[in-house]
């Protein structure tokens, strides 16, 4: 078996510092029937390039809901030698465009954080696309996607410490109205 590496160089989409990748690569690895000679070819990058890429997508939260937005962070990179004018940034989330932001210009091996805030209405899986809308030599990492669960609840067990036969006066009363769902159709009904 031989595995054969074409690379230009660059750190945006690699770690190479995350040792738990590259020891699950190599146990993969270990796992066929014969050792596999990895070849590495890694080609010099022209003297002025102009790249910009989407280094990363970021959520504010682990756990994304239907009940309120969530922080969408994108880290968009300068990997080029050269300056690049003002750029945009696109949010798209399962495939329908919800805005754009322009991180002004982006001097060479520089970075620019931009942050979007959406909200699902829809629990499942959703995909949430950043693409930099930019004229460069390598259009391919232009674009990052993330797969994101959404949930519209989450199953929580209350466990009562102290009982209590009174209204309000049990250990876990007020968190048990605190975690109760809101019915928005009877608080509308109220005068």
């Amino acid at each position: 078996k031989k595995i054969v590496l074409l690379t230009d160089g660059q750190a945006v989409g690699w770690d190479g510092r995350n040792e738990a990748r590259w020891k699950f690569l190599a146990s993969g690895l270990a796992a066929l029937p014969s050792e596999a000679q990895v070849v590495c070819r890694t080609f010099p990058l022209p003297q002025t390039l102009r790249n910009v890429a989407v280094g990363s997508v970021l959520f504010s939260r682990k756990i994304v809901g239907t009940d309120r937005p969530v922080g969408i962070e994108a880290t968009i990179f300068n990997t080029g030698t050269t300056d690049v004018e003002p750029v945009s940034v696109e949010l798209a989330v399962d495939g329908v465009s919800l805005g754009r932001q322009d991180t002004g210009a982006l001097n060479a091996q520089a970075a620019e954080t931009v942050r979007f805030e959406h909200r699902f209405i829809d629990p499942g899986p959703h995909e949430a696309r950043v693409r930099v809308l930019a004229d460069d030599g390598l259009p391919l990492d232009n674009t990052a996607a993330r797969a994101v669960p959404v949930t519209d609840r989450l199953p929580v067990l209350i466990v009562e410490g102290e009982p209590s036969p009174r209204p309000l006066d049990g250990a876990a009363s007020f968190i048990e109205i605190a975690l109760a769902p809101v019915d928005e159709d009877m608080l509308a009904a109220l005068p």
